[in-house]
């Protein structure tokens, strides 16, 4: 019998629950490879997604909050499976969106994705923008980083889901003589 939690190895913040309860052969909660995923972004909050392993490389539903346990966001999102080791262990992105709404601090609804089209902005509890991500069929296009104070992080462009310009920008620091 599998232990009933596990890290996931190479991905810092990434928690795998296994919830099956391996009654039988199949890939739900009363068989085997049936997880729950928490991935904790520190003070930014956390999100969470269940899948099964039978539905490897495929859509799962998802929802993430802010740090005080208001809903930050929810919708559907990519999972890969890596078989390096057994059983499959998945990796879910947030960033590979069919559906998706996004919320703001205050609650109100601020962007979303519909079939894989929209933009995907999250903001700090302050706020402020911490990150623009705009798809078209689930394929990137644009995307923006911010700090929590407004100021950019990085921006980059897309063509096809490739980066063909990417700008970083470092932290101001004070020069003092």
């Amino acid at each position: 019998m599998r232990p009933k939690t596990e890290i996931v190895p190479h991905w810092p913040g990434y928690t795998l629950y296994y919830c099956g309860l391996e009654i039988f052969d199949s890939n739900n909660i009363l068989g085997k490879r049936y997880y729950k995923v928490v991935v904790s972004e520190g003070n930014l909050g956390y999100w969470v997604t269940f899948l099964s392993a039978g539905g490897i490389n495929s859509y799962h539903s998802y929802k993430g909050f802010y740090a005080s346990g208001q809903l930050k966001e929810e919708g559907e999102i990519f999972v890969e499976y890596f078989d390096f080791d057994l059983p499959p262990k998945p990796l879910p992105d947030r960033h590979i969106v069919w559906n998706g709404r996004y919320y703001k601090p205050d609650g109100t609804l601020g962007s979303e994705i519909s079939q894989g089209t929209g933009t995907q902005t999250l903001w700090f509890s302050n706020g402020q923008i911490q990150w623009e991500l705009e798809l078209i069929d689930a394929v990137r296009v644009r995307h923006k980083h911010f700090r929590e104070d407004g100021t950019i992080i990085s921006s980059a462009e897309y063509v096809d889901g490739v980066p063909v310009r990417e700008i970083c920008v470092p932290p101001a620091t004070d020069k003092t003589d």
